[in-house]
């Protein structure tokens, strides 16, 4: 089983403001900075249409967000780098498994990726592979491309970008620390419960409770399918970070696998 993490990316400005998520960014990064000498990455804002492999040298820092967030986002830069080697083993992996897969050749990471990383890895240390998040796939479709990376070695950090839950329509803009809501709450600690006990969450969508409320369309959860894939059947689990922001993103962070016993 590989090391495995899911993270809820939340808002970009969670990368600005000193919040209990970010705190736990930053008390993670030294940990993964001592164990991993790479990580493979996939974000909820990087959407293909097929799986899709990062194969570059470096990648540029994306502005992908709208002009409501605050604009000193547009002046950070995070100078991740690639790893042509580790990408072109990923693709071998992916292959053996039966599952076709496209070179992206494009230089940069979105902001579900780079912000969280630049927290993690502030002087990007650590080389990065991308891989695309599929909307028009499915949770099984994730949860096996994951799995297919499941013998990565101990010191590869399989990393899932998203958000456990994400309904923009009831995001409570200006307000970051507004109480969470009820149904995002429950929907929250179903997950949080069912990873704990070791228990399957694939079926989220018919067995969650408001599950298509938080998720009116999937892209942000599958990131965490990818992750538990990687980790093995019925993996391990360790909450890092539980919370919530602007009432209706949850900020939950999980270690699955190998790292769930590895960090702490």
């Amino acid at each position: 089983m590989a090391h495995a993490m899911f993270i809820s990316h939340g808002s970009p400005e969670e990368v600005l403001r000193d919040s209990p998520a970010r705190r736990a960014w930053d008390r993670l990064g030294p940990s993964i900075r001592d164990t991993y000498r790479a990580i493979v990455v996939m974000s909820a804002h990087d959407e293909h249409h097929q799986v899709s492999v990062g194969w570059a040298d470096s990648f540029e820092t994306i502005d992908d967000f709208g002009a409501i967030f605050d604009r000193r986002l547009r002046d950070l830069r995070y100078p991740a780098r690639g790893d042509r080697r580790l990408a072109a083993s990923i693709g071998d992996r992916l292959m053996a498994d039966g599952i076709s897969a496209s070179v992206d050749h494009r230089p940069g990471l979105d902001h579900g990726a780079w912000t969280v990383l630049s927290r993690l890895d502030p002087a990007a240390v650590l080389p990065i592979v991308p891989l695309g998040v599929m909307p028009g796939a499915s949770t099984a479709d994730h949860h096996r491309l994951g799995a297919a990376l499941a013998d990565l070695p101990d010191d590869i950090l399989v990393l899932g970008s998203g958000a456990l839950t994400h309904r923009l329509q009831a995001v409570a803009w200006g307000e970051p620390d507004a109480p969470a809501h009820p149904r995002t709450r429950v929907f929250a600690d179903w997950i949080g419960d069912r990873l704990a006990a070791r228990d399957d969450v694939l079926a989220w969508e018919r067995e969650a409770p408001h599950a298509l409320w938080n998720h009116p369309t999937p892209e942000h959860l599958y990131p965490l399918f990818f992750a538990l894939g990687a980790a093995g059947p019925s993996p391990a689990s360790h909450t890092m970070h539980r919370g919530y922001s602007h009432a209706v993103l949850a900020m939950d962070a999980y270690a699955l696998g190998g790292a769930a016993a590895g960090l702490r």
